[in-house]
């Protein structure tokens, strides 16, 4: 006769989103010494003052700074999901905490990665099915089963679920054409916000 061990599925760790949810718009500079990115390593580092993110094969790969410094100029586009109180703890707590964000001389853009203030930060609308993964760190649509299997939020990079409150707000922001003045513009105009010296622009879909 053979025993079968049951083996209790390991706990869902995360949380519902409480606060309010910021998606804001980064700066990142990689340089990359490897073409293989979906298995390459990521390290922080700084040369002459600068900041970047070098992806490479192995630890302790040999690496030529006047490579580096030729491509430290390059940026790349990225974003990122916080939970905070308001727009300023969001802002506060991506420059303490975020990975990169410390890299770097003083200055902003001196930085491995900064805040793309060429883009508004959205104040995301209210969901209760907003959760958080610990283990993962990434927002999903309701609380993900035993298996950790779970929808993606739309916010996250998946497709918004039919009649979503997130779908109806990305209709109403971005941009669209002004035929009189033959240009785009946005849907809806971004206001400003003074953060420790800083202007950065932001929507919230409290003013949609």
């Amino acid at each position: 006769m053979t025993q079968t061990t049951i083996i209790p599925p390991e706990p869902v760790e995360g949380h519902c989103v409480k606060q309010c949810l910021f998606n804001v718009p980064l700066y990142q500079r990689i340089i990359k010494l490897t073409p293989n990115i979906m298995y390459a390593k990521e390290t922080c580092m700084e040369l002459d003052g600068v900041g970047f993110s070098l992806h490479h094969d192995s630890d302790g790969q040999q690496y030529d700074k006047e490579f580096i410094r030729r491509h430290g100029a390059l940026r790349t586009e990225t974003w990122t999901l916080v939970e905070a109180e308001d727009i300023t703890g969001a802002i506060r707590k991506i420059k303490s905490e975020w990975y990169g964000c410390n890299i770097g001389g003083g200055a902003e853009k001196a930085k491995a990665l900064w805040i793309n203030r060429d883009k508004p930060i959205q104040e995301l609308p209210q969901c209760p099915l907003y959760w958080v993964r610990e283990n993962k760190g990434d927002v999903v649509c309701g609380k993900p089963n035993k298996n950790d299997q779970y929808c993606g939020c739309g916010f996250g990079g998946f497709d918004f679920a039919e009649g979503c409150i997130g779908d109806k707000f990305c209709e109403k922001i971005g941009k669209e054409y002004d035929h009189e003045k033959e240009t785009w513009v946005d849907k809806v105009p971004p206001n400003i916000i003074t953060v420790d010296g800083l202007d950065y622009k932001f929507i919230t879909w409290r003013s949609i």
